[in-house]
């Protein structure tokens, strides 16, 4: 037979148990809200962080590599524009000097078959063209 000592003990244990249950589901909901929810709420929001700023970096990359691509392209394109425009400036000078020595050789043919000739010396047409300075006379 059970001994009232030990029904008390049992009675004691029974009571303490069914206050402590609720206690504990109470605590463990406690403990749950202000301590591990915002835990694992910050650790997901700090993973899409991470996510969100790793597609933000390799937009922006992939936006730095296409303005740079676009530049070199214009560049290119400019280049080209001012190799053929230099190169057209060039011809033009070459054909307004070979134009310009013909002209003269003209006159000079022209002068010899009249028996004239130029009295300036090779130094004044050479200043004349600016090839020396005033003071090379």
């Amino acid at each position: 037979m059970l001994n009232p000592t030990h029904l008390g003990l049992m009675a004691a244990a029974l009571s303490a148990a069914i206050v402590s249950g609720p206690i504990g589901w109470f605590s463990r909901g406690l403990i749950f809200e202000h301590i591990e929810r915002p835990t694992i709420v910050q650790a997901a929001t700090d993973k899409a962080n991470d996510a969100a700023t790793i597609r933000v970096i390799d937009a922006a990359r992939r936006a730095e590599d296409a303005e740079r691509e676009r530049q070199q392209r214009a560049s290119a394109e400019a280049l080209r524009i001012y190799r053929e425009a230099l190169a057209n400036s060039e011809r033009a000078a070459l054909e307004a000097q070979t134009r310009l020595d013909q002209e003269i050789a003209t006159y000079e043919a022209e002068l010899a078959t009249e028996g004239r000739s130029c009295v300036l010396t090779d130094t004044d047409i050479d200043w004349l063209y600016g090839r020396v300075s005033a003071s090379a006379n």
